[in-house]
């Protein structure tokens, strides 16, 4: 049970040092944002309007700015007809929105 206690210890006085040293390396984790899309596309498709039910709209023909503070809108709560989209964006940080914005802006071709 001491040896266990010891690793505790150990693990405890080293958070400070990896936070430290991750942030001097300008380490920051970036979300994957293809894994990011492929789980709006399991509802919002990946084609054009037609392919996706009219109560989901399409992501595609939107540029990077309408698609980010259409997210944003979102997620802080502005949009009073969205069901699901704000919880699913209040998740989400401001980099992987515009990510997401940036993603679905460059259209189908990767």
């Amino acid at each position: 049970m001491p040896l266990l206690v010891d690793f505790a210890r150990l693990a405890l006085a080293c958070t400070p040092l990896v936070a430290a040293a991750s942030a001097l390396a300008g380490a920051t984790p970036s979300p994957d944002v293809s894994m990011l899309a492929g789980a709006c596309v399991n509802c919002h498709r990946s084609g054009p309007a037609a392919a996706t039910p009219s109560s989901i709209p399409a992501l595609q023909g939107y540029t990077e700015e309408q698609l980010r503070l259409r997210l944003t809108a979102l997620r802080s709560g502005q949009v009073p007809d969205a069901t699901v989209m704000p919880r699913l964006m209040r998740a989400l940080g401001d980099d992987e929105i515009a990510a997401l914005a940036r993603w679905f802006a460059q259209g189908p071709a990767r």
